[in-house]
């Protein structure tokens, strides 16, 4: 979805759904290189911008359902993965032409865009990304493998000697 700046008015919030398909999704996470994430299903999301003159709130509830690959066993598994976001936009000019800038704890939130608009697919896809763990896990309680044998502990202890 592309959100035209100007179309946005002042205070009054744009609520809009959609949907990303698995095929864009994917397209984006072997761009960014994650390893073995697939999306199994559209993205389905819905989000709320608000112009705020100086910057845009950006709110947003998404859904996919993601292939995932255990980052301690090994294993495949499937996840629903939900997310909330609560996001400032703000125009890149109004950072300066600054090579560098020190980013505050209140920046770790925003994201910047170029006039004259922004593509909340693009937003939501980097969120994801962001927001997967870099240890994807298929439960909790997850005990790994043998780092002798290779044995999947989840399906049973394994022979080697305990030290």
């Amino acid at each position: 979805m592309i959100v035209q700046i100007d179309k946005l008015s002042i205070s009054k919030p744009f609520t809009a759904s959609s949907e990303i398909p698995a095929e864009r999704c994917n397209e984006y996470f072997a761009e960014m290189g994650l390893g073995d994430e697939k999306a199994l299903g559209p993205m389905t999301y819905s989000v709320t911008l608000t112009n705020r003159g100086k910057h845009i709130d950006f709110e947003a509830d998404l859904k996919v359902p993601l292939a995932l690959s255990c980052s301690r066993c090994g294993q495949d598994f499937t996840r629903d993965f939900e997310m909330h976001l609560q996001l400032k936009l703000v125009e890149a000019s109004s950072f300066g032409n600054a090579e560098e800038i020190e980013l505050k704890a209140d920046d770790l939130d925003t994201i910047t865009y170029r006039l004259p608009n922004f593509l909340v697919d693009d937003i939501l896809l980097e969120s994801v990304d962001l927001e997967l763990d870099e240890q994807c896990l298929c439960s909790e309680s997850c005990k790994g493998v043998c780092f002798n044998c290779g044995q999947n502990l989840n399906l049973g202890d394994c022979s080697c000697p305990k030290s």
